[in-house]
């Protein structure tokens, strides 16, 4: 059985349109992109207001293939350095 082919619409077979130019956005997501790759390291920051009080941390693993090597919460203070704060103190 040999079959036919299938007609092309006109508006598929036009020139794509150049690509945009580089926008501040992609920029960042560039920059973070090659941040991520040079040190094999992909830095995420949330900010949250809690009130005084117990609070646990929960991590759910979504992605059996992400480890999490550090987690760093700053309570205030935190200096930026490479490749992060020295391990505090265990408290159980």
């Amino acid at each position: 059985m040999r079959l036919a082919p299938l007609p092309v619409p006109p508006a598929l077979l036009a020139p794509a349109a150049p690509a945009a130019s580089p926008t501040p956005n992609d920029t960042a997501v560039n920059r973070r992109w090659e941040r991520n790759t040079s040190s094999n390291v992909n830095e995420t920051a949330t900010g949250h207001r809690l009130t005084a009080g117990a609070h646990a941390l929960e991590l759910w693993v979504v992605d059996p293939t992400v480890v999490v090597q550090e987690l760093v919460v700053d309570t205030g203070g935190l200096r930026p350095s490479y490749p992060g704060p020295p391990e505090s103190r265990r408290v159980h």
